[in-house]
């Protein structure tokens, strides 16, 4: 059915329920209604009708969103208690389950609205930001962050803006701790139909000076089975991480790019959102507290002096974004560098090449490296630009100064 016959349909729809309201509340009619229905109901039907439906729309009565961002966080204070979080799963994604599309989040094509998004994804971001930054959070609270102020003087922060005092009392205990939502932005694929499951994978996609990106999948439930759950070490996955012999990873390369086109079907919509680290006036930048919660591996002493991880003041943020760039193209230079090697006196670019050094500078069994992470950074840090760059619509409002098409209302008034 197309758009304009579905409208008719939906304004008739409307018409008469209102027609029908308003004949309900009038007495007279009320009292007609009462001499010709004598078929009395049961005692508690309206009461069991109204139960009925608010189970069946639970995600939307009131205060439920409030209970389910919550309860994500509680179970994940547990189970970071239950088992640590390994630097290698930084980038992993985290699943949270979605049972059903209810009623009251259909919208007039009777599939899920597009604004009713943005709620299940929010329970989805508190619940991997909590997993991530926690420890790191806590860490900086009990007063880890002394550093930090010979820190932000060395960043130049404090001596452009002169105030140092500033600084000082708001790393030290002056300011409290806020993890704020900066932007976000979704890309719908497919519509989601009525009472039907999906789940939300969220994960780091990358993060600069000031921000942390995340990007969120929503997808058909049950669509991918994991290889591993990382935290939650009772629960097995789809298939066994250890491959044996070269036949058996070019096999498993291959059934991972042919999963990989079927699960393209099956993804409804993507997100990728912003959030910055804050205590006070002070932007805390990711990295640091990456690596307060014990995420990231050991820096190189060549990159000690990065700039991306110094702690900045408000109204600086803006002069380093070219700076972000500058560091974002400097870095995947390096890595580029790394990957060149001589083959019979002539030089070439060669990935594997790449990955053997990375391998080389292991930091644990797994060869989870900083270059490893860095380059996996890098990669999202391309799409993370293009989203960054939207901020710039901000300048774009003209206030209505050529005129504007009308003003209305949408509801009553």
């Amino acid at each position: 059915m197309s758009a304009v016959p579905q409208l008719r349909a939906l304004g008739g729809v409307i018409g008469l329920s209102a027609v029908l309201a308003l004949t309900a509340v009038h007495p007279y009619s009320r009292q007609i209604l009462s001499n010709n229905i004598s078929y009395p109901l049961p005692k508690g039907t309206w009461r069991a009708i109204a139960i009925i439906f608010a189970i069946l729309n639970l995600k939307n009565v009131p205060l439920v969103w409030h209970f389910r961002v919550f309860r994500s966080m509680l179970v994940q204070l547990i189970e970071r208690q239950r088992r640590p979080f390994p630097p290698r799963a930084l980038f992993l994604p985290l699943i949270t389950k979605s049972a059903w599309t209810p009623l009251l989040e259909l919208d007039y094509n009777l599939h899920k609205s597009n604004s009713t998004y943005f709620a299940d994804l929010d329970v989805a971001r508190a619940q991997l930001m909590l997993c991530l930054l926690r420890t790191g959070i806590q860490r900086l609270m009990k007063g880890e962050e002394s550093t930090m102020v010979e820190e932000t003087r060395r960043s130049g922060s404090v001596a452009r803006y002169g105030v140092e005092n500033h600084a000082q009392e708001a790393l030290k205990g002056g300011g409290k701790f806020l993890i704020a939502l900066g932007g976000i932005s979704c890309h719908f694929k497919k519509e989601i139909k009525a009472y039907s499951g999906y789940e939300i994978w969220t994960r780091v996609l990358s993060w600069d000076r000031k921000w942390i990106y995340l990007v969120s999948h929503i997808v058909k439930r049950g669509l991918a089975k994991p290889e591993e759950y990382v935290l939650q070490t009772g629960r097995w996955g789809g298939r066994s991480t250890e491959l044996r012999g070269n036949k058996e990873k070019e096999t498993s390369e291959e059934a991972r790019a042919r999963r990989k086109e079927e699960w393209k079907s099956g993804i409804y919509a993507t997100s990728v959102a912003k959030y910055v680290v804050k205590r006070g006036r002070i932007t805390i930048p990711p990295e640091l507290v990456l690596e307060r919660s014990k995420l990231l591996p050991p820096r190189p002493p060549e990159r000690k002096e990065d700039p991306i991880s110094k702690p900045m003041l408000e109204g600086d943020e803006n002069a380093d974004q070219s700076m972000i760039s500058v560091e974002a193209a400097q870095s995947m230079q390096d890595t580029s560098k790394k990957s060149a090697v001589l083959v019979n006196g002539a030089e070439t670019s060669d990935m594997s090449s790449a990955n053997a050094t990375c391998d080389s500078t292991t930091s644990d069994e797994d060869g989870w490296d900083w270059e490893a992470c860095e380059k996996k950074r890098l990669e999202g840090l391309k799409f993370a630009e293009m989203f960054a760059g939207l901020d710039a619509l901000h300048d774009e409002f003209d206030g209505g100064v050529d005129g504007v098409l009308g003003s209305y209302v949408d509801l009553f008034w």
